[in-house]
C-alpha cells in the first residue's frame, strides 16, 4: 500500500492553488462591493442624511476615498487557508481594518464571502484535495 504524505500534499495545495483562489476571491469582493452589495448578498445600509451632505452622494459602495478596496484589500496564507485583510491606513491612528470594522457595525459588512460563495470554494478545494490524494 502506498503511503501518502498528507503534510507535503497540503503544502503543495496551499502553494499552487490558494494564491489563485485568493485573487479570485479578492476580485469577487471588490466587484460586489462596488455594486453596493454586502457579503450576505444584500444592499448596503444607506448613508444618513448628514453623511450624504458631506460626501455629496447617496451611493454606498465603500469606494469614496479609493484607499480601501483598490489599494488595501489583500490576503495572507495561514495554516488552514487564507486570511483576508486591509493593509494601510487613512490617517494617524486609523487603519483600513478599523474602517472596515466600523462599516460592519454600520450594517455594511463587505470583507468576506456569501454563504453560496463559501460553498463553491469549499467544493473546489475539496475536489483538488481528492484529485491530488488519488
Amino acid at each position: 500500500m502506498k503511503k501518502i504524505d498528507f503534510k507535503k500534499k497540503a503544502k503543495e495545495i496551499q502553494k499552487n492553488y490558494l494564491a489563485v483562489y485568493a485573487q479570485e476571491i479578492l476580485t469577487i469582493i471588490i466587484n460586489r462591493t462596488r455594486r453596493g452589495i454586502d457579503n450576505n448578498g444584500k444592499q448596503f445600509k444607506p448613508y444618513k442624511k448628514t453623511t450624504i451632505d458631506i460626501k455629496g452622494s447617496s451611493i454606498v459602495n465603500l469606494t469614496d476615498s479609493g484607499k480601501m478596496l483598490d489599494q488595501g484589500l489583500t490576503y495572507k496564507k495561514i495554516r488552514n487557508g487564507l486570511r483576508l485583510y486591509l493593509r494601510g491606513s487613512r490617517e494617524a491612528g486609523l487603519s483600513n481594518n478599523d474602517v472596515a470594522f466600523r462599516n460592519k457595525k454600520m450594517g455594511r459588512e463587505f470583507l468576506g464571502l456569501t454563504k453560496q460563495e463559501i460553498k463553491e470554494y469549499t467544493k473546489k478545494l475539496s475536489k483538488i484535495y481528492k484529485d491530488i490524494l488519488k
